[in-house]
């Protein structure tokens, strides 16, 4: 039994504990103060005996969400679909109690991947709420939310109807709070990532700079409060021109499962990615950081530190290496006088190197829900050194399962990987020898669970001879053999 059943159970008896002696409690602090009376002879009639404490009901809700966070989807799918069969019972059909058990449910089958019943079930939560609250209300929002997270998951065409229903929960929030409202940052914020998410950087990277505008009216121009959206635009500027995720071809839409950490970014059948030298933008808007931050009394040294740390990794990715090496050194220094960090401390910033930019390929698109084969977990290990400049040498395949099924995908994203490279007493240094397992989960075909697995391997091979046949030494032109024109 692992940490976290035990955790539960332990919870769940505590709960229960509480239910059956909440009743003896209610009853001692009901009784009056005891006053001295005269003591009465006994008598021989025996007293009747107490009744026994019935405990109090346990709110499913309680147990549903204490499994949830266990990660025991099934188990919570179960609570809280036999606690809401029975709240239906003795609650009108649109009762508004009926909201919270209903997003839990759809929780456990999200949790579950059982995407289509959660989308459904959040679903019901929206309107449970309209009806109630009205068809704008605000507070059908964390309900949208996850409806629009349901359909997402579901990858292919749901892509644009979760997009969709981003888009409508903001606009039910800008509805309410007016389009200047400082009330309205937070959904600014949601539907941004969104934006970044489906690479459309554009409108992300607008919805920030009002959220800048709006936080500025409020707290000013120089408030730390505006650090957030401003690190917002500068994240576009660096997605604009260094995409997170190798596009997928046209028919490779959907949700993108990696250990890089983060939620999947999506790519829209229709998104074409530029790639556009955005150094100044971005610089401008890492610097006005450091100075926000630096101008702030109430900002922790640190914090300003590692606003500089960011702005030298900006110049790393864009190859300015003196720059960004006079600032590391600088990071390295501050971290230690401004920072009051240890040695050790300072070498988790530079005793390895660190990933700026390490774009993964998406898995291909699973077959239909119908025919797919159960969820399955695969990996790509490489074998790699980075430069002194952060680059990627001496890359090769150390492993992968199921074999050859995204090796070259892998192993070419590897190749234009970008890194903050190591430190030695205060130098750039390469470094040798270095892992990197790249997972993800692909579903096979029912039919025949092997076939993804031969289709990739027999397509990750043309792609290898293509590229070897690239690669080749072209003859040098001669008087005999002239040059092809171009």
């Amino acid at each position: 039994m692992n940490d976290s059943a035990i955790g539960l159970g332990h919870r769940l008896a505590a709960l229960l504990m509480l239910a059956c002696l909440s009743p003896l409690c209610a009853a001692e602090e009901s009784s009056p103060p005891s006053v001295a009376a005269p003591a009465e002879p006994s008598t021989a009639a025996a007293q009747p005996p107490l009744e026994a404490l019935e405990p109090a009901p346990v709110d499913f809700t309680v147990v549903g969400g204490l499994q949830i966070e266990a990660g025991e989807f099934a188990a919570a799918e179960r609570t809280l679909s036999e606690g809401l069969t029975a709240l239906e019972a003795s609650v009108p059909r649109y009762d508004m109690a009926l909201v919270k058990p209903l997003l839990l449910l759809g929780d456990a089958q999200f949790g579950a991947e059982e995407y289509e019943a959660a989308e459904e079930t959040y679903g019901r939560a929206v309107h449970v709420t309209r009806v109630n609250e009205g068809l704008h209300s605000p507070d059908q929002v964390p309900a949208v939310y996850r409806e629009a997270e349901a359909l997402a998951a579901q990858g292919g065409d749901k892509i644009n109807a979760a997009n969709a229903r981003q888009e409508y929960a903001y606009e039910t929030l800008r509805r309410n709070y007016g389009p200047t409202s400082e009330a309205l940052v937070p959904g600014m914020y949601a539907l941004a990532a969104w934006y970044k998410r489906t690479h459309n950087i554009y409108s992300a990277r607008d919805l920030y700079a009002q959220a800048v505008d709006a936080l500025a009216r409020v707290h000013g121009d120089d408030s730390p409060e505006l650090v957030l959206p401003l690190r917002g635009i500068a994240e576009t500027y660096r997605q604009e021109r260094f995409p997170p995720y190798i596009a997928p071809g046209k028919k490779e839409t959907v949700t993108i499962s990696s250990t890089t950490g983060g939620p999947p970014t999506i790519y829209p059948e229709n998104i074409r990615v530029r790639q556009i030298n955005r150094y100044s933008d971005g610089e401008r808007a890492l610097g006005r950081i450091i100075k926000i931050l630096n101008d702030d009394p109430e900002t922790p040294r640190l914090d300003v530190v590692l606003a500089v740390l960011d702005l030298a990794d900006w110049h790393m990715l864009f190859e300015k290496y003196d720059r960004a090496f006079e600032l590391y050194a600088r990071v390295q220094s501050l971290l230690a006088t401004d920072g009051k960090l240890e040695p050790a401390a300072i070498g988790r910033y530079f005793d390895q190197p660190m990933p700026l930019y390490l774009p993964m390929p998406t898995p291909p698109e699973p077959p239909p829900s119908a025919l797919r084969d159960r969820r399955r977990e695969g990996f790509v290990e490489l074998g790699y050194a980075v430069t002194d400049q952060g680059g990627v040498v001496k890359l090769e395949v150390l492993g992968s399962d199921p074999q050859g099924f995204m090796d070259t995908k892998v192993r070419k994203a590897m190749e234009i990987a970008r890194f903050r490279p190591r430190f030695a007493d205060g130098a750039p240094v390469a470094t040798q020898h270095l892992k990197y397992r790249h997972r993800f989960v692909y579903y096979p075909g029912r039919e025949d669970a092997d076939q993804p697995a031969k289709e990739a391997a027999q397509e990750d091979a043309r792609e290898d001879t293509k590229a070897e046949a690239q690669n080749e030494p072209q003859a040098e032109p001669t008087l005999e053999t002239p040059a092809p024109t171009q």
